[in-house]
């Protein structure tokens, strides 16, 4: 933010006490990581017995680790009346700090399986799926303490399907089993900000191919 006196622009009076409000990039940022991921499926153990080579195992994870500092402006301001003009002016001054700080939206750990299994016409799928906290929105504080993050949350899905001849395929979609709720905080867990609670969805159906 900005103060402006009216001299900053060739029409003086019309810009006199306004304030001008701008954005700007912050410095450069380094991420590096890693991510492992096994899939598998068992019928490639022959020696296995057959009922048990149809199941499907896949499994990802992924560790990210960012270096960056974020540039917070603090903004004071002091008036002084004109006994004359009656006229207000407004100067503003600004201190500019440097704080190590996570890149919004950046989740420093994920964790995504799969369990499932297949055979003939039926398929079924087992997924977790896990993030860990990461923050949302960087406030304006140079303590961090106005920072928005998100919270962890593990979540479950179950799918299946049973094919019944070459046309008609009945369907079953269970989402979010275990109920988790989508909430984020500022600064510190306790200090909820909003909490999203969807439960648990159920979706039955039946599907014709013509």
């Amino acid at each position: 933010v900005v103060g402006l006196v009216g001299s900053e622009m060739c029409i003086r009076d019309s810009y006199k006490g306004w304030e001008l409000q701008t954005f700007f990039n912050g410095p450069e940022a380094k991420v590096w990581g890693y991510e492992i991921e096994l899939q598998t499926s068992l019928r490639n153990f022959q020696v296995l017995p057959k009922f048990l080579q149809g199941m499907i195992l896949s499994f990802n994870m992924s560790r990210l680790y960012d270096d960056w500092q974020v540039q917070t402006v603090v903004t004071e301001s002091s008036s002084v009346l004109d006994p004359i003009t009656g006229l207000i002016t407004t100067t503003y001054t600004q201190d500019i700090f440097y704080r190590k700080t996570a890149l919004s939206s950046l989740v420093p750990k994920t964790f995504n399986g799969v369990i499932g299994y297949d055979y003939k016409g039926f398929m079924c799928r087992l997924t977790a799926n896990y993030q860990s906290d990461a923050i949302q929105s960087l406030g304006s504080k140079d303590d961090g303490k106005a920072d928005v993050y998100t919270k962890s949350a593990f979540r479950l899905d179950f799918s299946a399907k049973q094919d019944i001849g070459k046309r008609v395929s009945l369907t079953l979609n269970i989402a979010n089993i275990t109920s988790e709720r989508e909430r984020e905080y500022l600064y510190e867990p306790q200090r909820i900000r909003m909490d999203y609670h969807y439960g648990m969805t159920t979706e039955i159906g039946v599907r014709v191919k013509l």
